[in-house]
């Protein structure tokens, strides 16, 4: 018979207590978010409050402790926090011959959090073919919409959510893409749903002047300058580039950060290809050193994203583009992407516009994109489970350039265990075998990207001509993880969001007393 320490054994339920207070009490610190919680999500924003209360603390050691014991580990719960350090304690407490004398309640089971993910997945994305399937959205190209034959085979070879970019294309390209989505699921026999996206404010480039106060055009199909490190350029505002005495000028796609911008901050363009640092800013131009270029120089061009990731911006989410678009959406599309948000009212004003359309079932998808939305995303979160559906997309390529490469995948870690926490369902997008996609072949890279992709419940691939070779690699490579893997097992230290989203509610449970 194996012998115990007995004090050993308390000292580590002393430590499991400490979370199990912790995660209650938090959860009565934020009574008044979760009155706003839709009916059906109430129990996952109660398990999200009581895993940010545990990730607020460093429990590693607890961890190893646990582990010796041969007790499963408590970095194993994400979507059943609390039932199963209640579940640890009472083990805990067999060992020495004890029973629990906590009043039992009803607590989310691992059971139980695998059936509210489950059904959260398939309520956006459909029902799964075998446990564990991750399903994939496609982003049509403008070919979807005068081509049937090329939706029918992305329906064909497993596209489960077809993806419509606002920012590309007209409402009638939209309406003829969607006839054929439509179409090809009934042919097939698939119900495939159908995902837009609002454009939100992107920043992007305008007009380029050269040196000679001339648009340069060369020979490809948008203005654009060749840059070096140490060149300079002058970012301004209008639908023209403006009159700089002779300098290299951008015209900027959106005015309002004008004003917003202060020197020493750093810019990226082009999905973080080409950087630089401010100068100077004004409320009519931005001065700008190239110190981020390849040897060779980076040919810069027109209507290129643009990324600001010290900077403090304040733009509303919703364009007035977005406005007009949205009931378009409404009518049409069974999930809503949307792009740049970064603040929880920005989501309760979203909702309120869908709730005005009479869509409050469509499914809000909140895309990731900003460092700002990143360090807001438990509040974010709670303010998505207002509305039944809801699910959070990881936008790495704008948020890759905004946290730094070196953070994004750990950042999309915590992205995938905090939304496991709320039973949020979870598309991973961006440059997902991109190069299979462009060109045929999959590099070695993207091959392991996606072994870490099919964890989400959904992956995003992007539009090109071998977009079929990419699906049916995508399909192959879930069928075989699956069998191995199941969502995200990992040792746990704090979390720097967990820790200020605490600190956050202690300070307004205290101003409220």
């Amino acid at each position: 018979m194996i012998e115990y320490n007995k004090k050993e054994i308390l000292d580590i339920l002393k430590e499991v207590d400490n979370l199990i207070s912790s995660a209650k009490h938090l959860e009565e610190q934020n009574a008044q978010t979760l009155n706003l919680i839709h009916p059906e999500n109430i129990n996952s924003a109660c398990n999200l409050l009581h895993y940010i209360a545990i990730r607020a603390k460093d429990f590693r050691q607890l961890q190893k402790s646990l582990s010796s014991l041969g007790i499963s580990s408590i970095g194993h719960s994400e979507s059943h926090t609390l039932g199963n350090l209640m579940k640890v304690k009472r083990l805990l407490l067999s060992i020495i011959g004890e029973e629990s004398k906590d009043v039992e309640v009803e607590l989310i089971s691992q059971k139980n959090s695998n059936h509210y993910i489950k059904n959260n997945s398939a309520t956006l994305f459909g029902k799964t073919a075998f446990d564990g399937q991750s399903k994939i959205m496609v982003t049509l190209p403008t070919e979807a919409s005068t081509n049937y034959k090329l939706v029918y085979e992305l329906v064909k070879n497993g596209m489960h959510v077809a993806r419509i970019n606002t920012a590309h294309d007209k409402k009638t390209d939209w309406k003829k893409m969607i006839d054929h989505i439509k179409k090809a699921s009934k042919e097939t026999g698939k119900n495939v749903r159908i995902y837009m996206d609002l454009e939100g404010p992107k920043i992007r480039t305008g007009a380029i002047k050269s040196l000679k106060n001339k648009v340069v055009k060369g020979k490809l199909k948008s203005p654009s300058i060749l840059l070096f490190s140490g060149s300079r350029i002058l970012l301004t505002k209008g639908k023209k580039a403006d009159d700089t005495q002779g300098r290299i000028s951008v015209q900027l796609s959106l005015k309002e950060i004008f004003g917003q911008i202060k020197p020493n901050e750093s810019i990226w363009f082009d999905d973080g290809q080409l950087g630089g640092k401010i100068i100077s800013a004004n409320n009519k131009e931005i001065e700008v050193e190239i110190t981020h270029a390849p040897e060779e120089g980076f040919k810069l061009k027109s209507e290129k994203g643009i990324n600001f990731p010290d900077s403090e911006i304040n733009i509303n989410p919703l364009t007035k583009e977005d406005l007009e678009n949205l009931k378009f959406i409404a009518k049409h599309a069974d999930l809503v992407g949307f792009s740049f948000v970064q603040k929880p009212e920005e989501i309760t004003i979203l909702q309120d516009l869908l709730t005005g359309l009479k869509r409050e079932d469509i499914s809000i998808i909140l895309k990731i994109e900003t460092k700002l939305a990143f360090e807001n995303f438990p509040n974010l979160l709670f303010s998505a489970l207002r509305f039944k559906n809801c699910g959070v997309m990881i936008a790495r390529g704008d948020l890759a350039v905004e946290v730094g490469y070196n953070r994004i995948a750990e950042l999309q870690e915590e992205i995938l265990w905090f939304s496991e926490a709320a039973h949020v369902p979870v598309i991973w997008a961006t440059q997902v075998l991109e190069s299979q996609i462009k060109r045929g072949i999959a590099t070695r890279a993207e091959i392991s990207d996606v072994v870490k992709a099919v964890r989400a419940e959904c992956v995003m691939l992007n539009k090109g001509p071998f977009i079929i070779d990419a699906l049916k690699t995508i399909k192959d490579i879930d069928m075989r993880m699956a069998a191995h893997e199941d969502k995200k097992r990992k040792i746990n230290r704090s979390l720097e969001v967990a820790m200020k989203f605490v600190d956050a509610s202690v300070k307004k449970h205290a101003a409220g007393k």
